[in-house]
């Protein structure tokens, strides 16, 4: 009975490890699509979300098996319970390579960006944290959580230093389009999405859900959606003298996941 459980744990955990496999791929495959321009990877991670998925509900069916009929105590019980929560966040990070490749094709339709080499350092990172937070996980090693942690505050620093370079790239081309104080410009022929530039934003909120993926600024238009790829200003709005949360680019909505 004892070896058939420390089996089915060890299924468990070569499950995880699939899933986080299958999920640090696509985001590597994301990111490629998106500073490559590549639309068949971009597809490629859009298609195999399921995948993840998949394995997500496998896990799950594995965790109440042994929760149910093994009745596990202790250190057991704590990996069991880890691996739950492991697993709910990589298919949320895979859902997040989702919205990087959709957000990437969007992207690639139209004309490049300016390179920007703080956005690529961000990637890294990134990728960075992901692989040794999968190690961490693999070898149960406390000290690369911790460093997972502190690679953490790097990347927030590099994300508000992007924020600032698209502001500054924004500002640019409303100054060169000679755009009016109140603008309400269309962005594409039918998709209902604008650009808008408020003079006073009077009050921004998260959106509803607490989800990080977009956020809801209530200007002199009324109140719109904005993807947070394109526009948060969140961390930069003091050293850049704005008044508040500033919208920049409404991109047609693709179901951004959170």
């Amino acid at each position: 009975m004892e070896s058939r459980f420390h089996r089915e744990l060890e299924d468990l955990k070569a499950t995880i490890l699939d899933m986080a496999a299958l999920t640090l791929k696509a985001m590597e495959k994301s990111l490629r699509a998106l500073f490559d321009r590549n639309e068949q990877l971009a597809e490629e991670v859009i298609e195999k979300d399921q995948e993840v998925n998949l394995l997500e509900v496998q896990v799950d069916r594995l965790i109440l098996k042994l929760l149910a009929l093994a009745q596990p105590m202790a250190r057991d019980l704590r990996f069991i319970i880890g691996c739950m929560r492991t697993s709910v966040d990589l298919e949320r990070i895979g859902d997040q390579a989702v919205n990087v490749a959709q957000r990437a094709q969007y992207l690639n339709s139209r004309p490049p960006l300016p390179s920007i080499p703080a956005m690529v350092e961000l990637a890294d990172t990134a990728m960075d944290m992901l692989r040794v937070a999968i190690s961490a996980f693999t070898n149960l090693n406390v000290s690369q959580a911790m460093d997972v942690c502190q690679m953490d505050d790097e990347a927030d620093e590099l994300n508000v230093q992007v924020l600032k370079i698209l502001w500054i790239i924004w500002s640019t081309i409303l100054r060169r389009s000679s755009v009016p104080s109140r603008p309400s410009l269309p962005l594409g022929a039918s998709n209902g999405w604008r650009t808008t530039v408020p003079t006073s934003p009077r009050a921004c909120s998260s959106s509803p859900g607490g989800s990080t993926s977009s956020i809801i600024v209530n200007n002199d238009h009324g109140l719109s959606k904005t993807p947070i790829t394109a526009v948060l200003l969140w961390n930069a709005k003091e050293s850049l003298s704005t008044p508040a949360i500033w919208p920049m680019v409404h991109a047609p909505s693709i179901g951004c996941r959170s």
